[in-house]
């Protein structure tokens, strides 16, 4: 059974990891553009590797990531 609090704990923790480094790469002077399904496949991908989503959902693995 996946347990709701878990899941929840591990997309908080995702967010954080998405804001630090954003924040990382806006202080260097440069900044980058980071489409929304980029970000969603991130979320489904860390989903994945965490079994929170059942093994027949689709993933699309290929991202990537232009600056701007």
């Amino acid at each position: 059974d996946i347990d709701p609090i878990q899941v929840l704990i591990a997309n908080q923790n995702q967010i954080k990891l998405l804001a630090t480094n954003i924040y990382k790469n806006t202080s260097t002077g440069t900044s980058q553009a980071v489409m929304l399904d980029h970000i969603i496949t991130y979320f489904n991908e860390q989903a994945v590797n965490e079994n929170l989503l059942p093994s027949s959902a689709e993933v699309d693995t290929d991202v990537t990531i232009g600056k701007v």
